[in-house]
């Protein structure tokens, strides 16, 4: 489950303390905002090498999108 290279790539991203990541976390709770959206999901589609949907709006949904899509 690639959950945790997900976590440490968004706090990195973001600034934000991997602690307060959770898979139930959304986007605005760990104040990522349009802008920031898409940055990480470019940084994520490039740690995964995968193309990743706009329609993510939650750790949950990107630990989704990457596990059907990636050969980790």
């Amino acid at each position: 489950m690639p959950y945790k290279k997900i976590r440490q790539i968004m706090a990195d991203h973001t600034g934000c303390d991997p602690k307060r990541i959770h898979m139930e976390s959304s986007f605005g709770e760990l104040g990522i905002d349009l802008t920031e959206d898409v940055e990480l999901l470019m940084a994520l589609e490039d740690a995964f090498g995968i193309e990743i949907e706009r329609e993510a709006q939650s750790v949950w949904d990107l630990v989704k999108l990457i596990s059907d899509q990636s050969v980790l």
